[in-house]
């Protein structure tokens, strides 16, 4: 086999993996804060350590073929979590839009109803935090399945 001087030595990959657990553990805390108010410095350090972990799951080309395949089907998944929450806000902005022509067509008469959904699940700090935790789940499975 030739040398190839680019190729990670066993410190690298390891680091690459001990990156991306790192940031799985912040992302359970970041996902307490959920129900739990924690200070803004945790809470920074926290969406930093899961940002990096992301980074260098996805944008790292240094790692063998293997990390770099186990990112790609965590990322595939991350992405149908996301087509998923846009399905889910197109039928609540759907049902907001029916809502509207109804009080247009009552004379302007409306219910006691004043949106059509839960606001709050769909905020984007929410999904960016199921998003991650679903890449890193993802990941974690994909990593230990064999």
């Amino acid at each position: 086999m030739p040398y190839d001087p680019m190729a990670p030595t066993p410190s690298e990959r390891s680091a690459a993996y001990y990156i991306v657990g790192i940031g799985a553990a912040a992302n359970l805390v970041l996902l307490s804060t959920q129900w739990v108010t924690l200070s803004s410095l945790v809470s920074g350090g926290c969406i930093l350590a899961v940002a990096t972990s992301l980074l260098v799951a996805v944008l790292s080309s240094r790692n063998d073929d293997y990390f770099r395949h186990v990112s790609c089907i965590a990322s595939r998944f991350a992405m149908g979590i996301i087509a998923i929450w846009f399905c889910l806000a197109a039928i609540i902005h759907i049902g907001n839009g029916a809502q509207l022509i109804g009080e247009w067509a009552g004379g302007g008469l409306s219910g006691d109803n004043v949106t059509a959904g839960p606001n709050d699940w769909f905020a984007s700090e929410t999904l960016a935090i199921t998003v991650a935790m679903a890449f890193h789940i993802r990941f974690f499975f994909e990593r230990y399945r064999r």
